[in-house]
């Protein structure tokens, strides 16, 4: 498990992608680029399947980030119109907590003793 788990959630994209279909072709999409920021908007298949990540040698587990377009494509197979996620395996997590340790410097200061 990754950490990503909700609609909404901030991901960081954590390496380069390169997508091309059975025939080797690039499509004409954005892809999402290493170190920028998206939103999770959904959640379905990759359609990407790697032996040693696949459950039941099914395809890893996408997302649909709100601001790219999923990846669009037609089944190998069936020739029917499919829409796929980005794999999850590519983001991580944004930290999205504040950061703030001023309850712990005033910890530091000498108290005083009023006279």
């Amino acid at each position: 498990m990754n950490g990503i788990n909700r609609r909404g959630q901030k991901v960081v994209c954590i390496m380069t992608l390169v997508i091309e279909d059975c025939a080797g072709n690039l499509p004409d999409l954005t892809l999402p680029e290493e170190g920028e920021v998206y939103t999770v908007a959904d959640f379905r298949d990759s359609g990407m399947v790697y032996e040693h990540q696949s459950i039941d040698g099914e395809g890893l587990p996408g997302i649909d980030l709100v601001e790219i377009s999923s990846i669009r494509g037609t089944d190998f197979e069936t020739k029917e119109p499919v829409v796929l996620g980005w794999p999850i395996v590519a983001f991580e997590p944004l930290d999205e907590r504040a950061t703030d340790i001023k309850i712990f410097t005033d910890l530091l200061e000498p108290v005083t003793e009023p006279a």
